[in-house]
């Protein structure tokens, strides 16, 4: 009976750890519930804000934009002074679906996919220049959180995009009575995007 006893007690202390490493692994180790809506951003450079609403303990629908804009002017120096001119301005959306694996020491890893649409615009001075292209296609993002708090991770993910682009390009050629060159384009572009980093808010 002493021998059951030890035995008996054997296993339950071998029992308890695998119990708390499997549910630490499960889903239900995540801090979320269905409906809880979260608002993320990019940091150190990452760009771009959206927001995320759970359907489910570990699953969330996801909504987010990023956008650019720049303006260069300069001098060309010589025989007779140019000025210069280049602006761009680009954007971009994405509506998807990100899964959380289960939290270990706070730390949860994840992967997402879902539709992206872009649009890139530019245009220049001296030659009258510009370039319109849009985009749509699919994401892919794979990373990890890391849950400073329950309503508070900091996140990094690399991802691929694949998207199919149309757009044109028109320039004017000549100073004087200038013939204007018109160009169209398209085809399939895939792109990594780096690291990218960001905080979330959960509420």
């Amino acid at each position: 009976m002493h021998g059951l006893r030890l035995t008996a007690a054997a296993v339950l202390l071998l029992a308890v750890p695998a119990a708390r490493a499997r549910a630490q692994a499960a889903p239900d180790s995540l801090p979320f519930h269905p409906g809880q809506w979260g608002v993320e951003a990019g940091v150190g450079g990452g760009g771009g804000a959206g927001a995320l609403r759970f359907f489910s303990r570990a699953t969330a629908l996801t909504v987010d934009f990023s956008a650019a804009i720049s303006k260069r002017n300069s001098d060309l120096e010589g025989p007779n002074t140019v000025d210069s001119d280049f602006s761009t301005r680009f954007l971009s959306a994405r509506l998807g679906f990100r899964h959380y694996g289960g939290a270990r020491r706070g730390i949860a890893g994840l992967f997402g996919a879902g539709a992206i649409l872009s649009y890139n615009w530019a245009n220049g001075n001296p030659g009258d220049g510009s370039q319109h292209e849009t985009g749509v296609g699919g994401f892919a993002e794979a990373g990890a959180s890391y849950f400073v708090t329950p309503r508070l991770a900091l996140s990094g993910t690399y991802g691929l995009n694949l998207q199919y682009t149309t757009g044109n390009t028109r320039q004017v050629v000549g100073v004087v009575n200038g013939q204007q060159i018109t160009s169209s384009m398209s085809g399939w572009v895939a792109q990594t995007t780096g690291v990218r980093l960001t905080a979330a808010i959960f509420f």
